[in-house]
Parts: C-alpha cells; sequence; structure tokens
C-alpha cells in the first residue's frame, strides 16, 4: 500500500545523514494530505496521519477548498492537524480553523473552488477582524502565480491592505510556520 511505502521511506529517512542539513535538522518537518476532498477514507487517512506524528513530523492538510462545511469539519476533527490549507467552507456557517490556516485566494478563485466574488472571499472578512492566519501561493507550479501576486491581489481587491496589515500578515505566517528555524536561514 501507497501509505506503508511512505512510511518506510520517512522511517528510513530519519536514519539517512543526508536527511539532515549542518546544523542536524531534517529537511523535511511535516507530511501533507492534499487532492480532492472526498475523503472517504478518513480513519485510513487519520491512522496514517498518527504513525507520521509518531516519527516526529508535523501534519498539513489541504480541506475546507473544494468539500462542504460538514465534510472540512469532521476532517479536522479526525485527523487534527497542525495546519490547514484554505479552509474556506466552514466560514459560511462561522467555522473555521484558528489554529493555523493558511489562506489562498488568488488560488481559489483561478481554480475555480471558491464561487463567490473575488471580494467575497473569507480572507477579507479575516483581514477586518484582525484574525491571524497566513498567506499561501499554494499550486505555483500548477498555475504559474507567487506569493507576491497573491499580495497584490489582496491589495487590489481589499484597498484597505495597508503596510501595517501586510506587515501582521508576514509575522502571522512567520509564527505559524512548521519550521520555525528556517526563518533564521533564509
Amino acid at each position: 500500500e501507497e501509505r506503508e511505502q511512505i512510511l518506510l521511506t520517512l522511517e528510513m529517512s530519519l536514519k539517512d545523514m543526508d536527511f539532515y542539513d549542518e546544523q542536524g535538522k531534517p529537511y523535511i518537518v511535516a507530511v501533507g494530505l492534499g487532492g480532492a476532498e472526498s475523503h472517504n477514507d478518513i480513519i485510513g487517512h487519520r491512522e496514517f496521519m498518527r504513525h507520521v506524528r509518531a516519527l516526529g513530523f508535523k501534519v498539513d492538510i489541504h480541506s475546507g477548498e473544494g468539500g462542504d462545511c460538514a465534510l472540512h469539519r469532521k476532517t479536522l476533527d479526525e485527523i487534527n492537524p497542525d495546519r490547514v490549507a484554505h479552509g474556506f467552507s466552514g466560514f459560511s456557517e462561522g467555522f473555521y480553523f484558528s489554529k493555523n490556516i493558511v489562506m489562498c485566494p488568488l488560488s481559489n478563485l483561478l481554480l475555480g473552488t471558491f464561487k463567490g466574488r473575488p471580494e467575497e472571499h473569507p480572507v477579507f472578512e479575516l483581514l477586518k477582524t484582525g484574525a491571524p492566519f497566513a498567506v499561501g501561493s499554494d499550486d505555483p507550479l500548477l498555475l504559474g502565480h507567487t506569493l507576491s501576486q497573491e499580495f497584490a491581489f489582496m491589495f487590489a481587491v481589499a484597498g484597505a491592505l495597508d503596510k501595517d496589515s501586510f506587515m501582521q500578515i508576514q509575522k502571522n505566517t512567520q509564527q505559524r510556520v512548521l519550521a520555525p528555524e528556517i526563518c533564521d536561514r533564509v
């Protein structure tokens, strides 16, 4: 099974010195769950991520982008991720993953996963309320856009995204990165 092969590869990698940088920090710090959000095998995903955590890795999932709020909530309850990308499907019901969310509004619009008008994207509500979130570019190779373009999009649509808001989002992003020591090395 694919999950067993991934776990075996991760276990072997942990024993390989090439897996670590010169400070002894691993190059891989998290395992992600992406793809279509049917999550038909949520129990299998949960057990797989339990093993991933036991190896010392963090869990990063895409959720709340293509499924409804109930599926998004169930996924978060079952997997208990360290970080969630997207998560906007719960906003209409007052639910979002406040622990560590990465919003990708331009990507959501380009992929057609967010169906509203650009100014209706939940990232702008988060911005208004001051709720902490990070901004990501999600699929730069697929969509050909950058993190800078995500921010440019937010500036163009929100109008209220001033320097202070931008700096707060940057601070939030650094606080929510899964490998904070990387920020010191970049």
